[in-house]
């Protein structure tokens, strides 16, 4: 649109403008709704309703929906921890 912030002041009409104000402001509208949806709750198979409203004990980080598939070929789902998918989970000391 033209409009930037330096230093704290808005600055307008510096640049050209790329896309005019009513494409910008649906695209807001569209990222402000889409912003209540957990990541990957679209493509999910099963739905995890407990996904941002449960926490880990040990770290206080949000648990997220998993699930792995058996030796028996038996599916399983469950909640895991967002910090022990990207590495080990290490126990934080009690208060």
């Amino acid at each position: 649109m033209g409009q930037f912030k330096y230093g704290g002041r808005p600055c307008a009409n510096m640049h050209p403008q790329i896309i005019d104000k009513a494409l910008f402001m649906r695209v807001q509208e569209r990222l402000h709704k889409n912003k209540c949806f957990a990541g990957g709750s679209s493509i999910a198979r099963v739905v995890y309703y407990l996904s941002g409203k449960v926490f880990c004990g040990h770290c206080c980080e949000a648990m997220v929906g998993d699930g792995s598939t058996s030796k028996s070929k038996g599916k399983h789902y469950y909640y895991t921890c967002k910090k022990k998918k990207k590495r080990p989970l290490q126990k934080m000391p009690r208060k």
